[in-house]
């Protein structure tokens, strides 16, 4: 089960939260919180692994809030709980593993946490030590949706299929800025030019993921390392601009920027 803190001035939230979690079976709810300040005093002492806490916290803003949290041995990840939906992305700016809107439709709202659920445990279990593993040490574990799993030392050399030509190139991964479904090909853009193949963009993600490539979309793929910034578009998407010679923008889909902001987390 996940531990968990619950921080929220508003008694009638709090109690809404605590009764869908607990009724998930899935999460122990170690302490709550009223205040900012009490907050921080509170994890500090139960150390959970998950911290669901309103954005608007009395005595410390959301910005505040995480930096204190960040202070700390072993910060919990963080759920924003928002009144409207524009503030997820104060949300993911802040770091946050994901966020959730309140809503007085329990059965509605649990439906929403129960994803969320499923989100924080992958995380939470690529945290916790396993039999032989020292506590603080991350174990390897695959790629969850839209993440990457620990990049390797070296990098894989991928064989390309020129569609229009049969030639065959070797690419080194290194030098893939993205991938983009284009009708019934793929083609992969590179530092050196643009490639177009017969990969689907399922089985390069598949063979890129441990090398340091997320999903940007359902059509997209995207090599982190070379992202030169995120613009947000307002809507909880992101456009992801690379940094290759053509400053190529991808947009990055609502649901596959929460993975990549909790990827680029220190």
């Amino acid at each position: 089960m996940l531990s968990a803190v619950i921080a929220d001035a508003e008694a009638a939230s709090t109690a809404s939260l605590r009764a869908v979690l607990l009724a998930s079976g899935r999460v122990r709810v170690v302490g709550e919180a009223r205040s900012g300040a009490e907050c921080v005093k509170v994890v500090a002492q139960a150390l959970p692994e998950v911290l669901f806490t309103d954005v608007c916290m009395p005595g410390l803003t959301g910005p505040a809030l995480a930096e204190a949290l960040g202070g700390l041995p072993r910060p919990p990840l963080l759920v924003f709980v928002t009144a409207h939906d524009e503030q997820a992305i104060q949300a993911f700016e802040l770091g946050a593993a994901d966020f959730l809107v309140k809503d007085p439709d329990l059965e509605r709202f649990g439906r929403r946490v129960a994803t969320t659920l499923d989100r924080l445990e992958r995380a939470v279990g690529r945290r916790r030590p396993r039999g032989g593993v020292k506590t603080g040490a991350r174990r390897a574990t695959g790629p969850g949706p839209g993440l990457s799993a620990p990049a390797s030392a070296q990098p894989p050399l991928l064989p390309v299929r020129d569609a229009r030509t049969g030639v065959i190139r070797i690419l080194d991964a290194h030098t893939i800025v993205c991938a983009e479904r284009s009708g019934r090909r793929v083609d992969i853009r590179t530092t050196e030019g643009l490639y177009s193949t017969y990969y689907t963009i399922a089985k390069l993600a598949d063979r890129l993921s441990p090398h340091g490539f997320v999903l940007a979309s359902r059509s997209r793929v995207i090599n982190v390392a070379r992202i030169s910034h995120l613009v947000p578009n307002g809507d909880g998407s992101y456009d992801a601009v690379m940094d290759d010679r053509a400053r190529t923008t991808v947009t990055v889909s609502r649901h596959h920027a929460q993975w990549l902001i909790q990827t680029l987390q220190p």
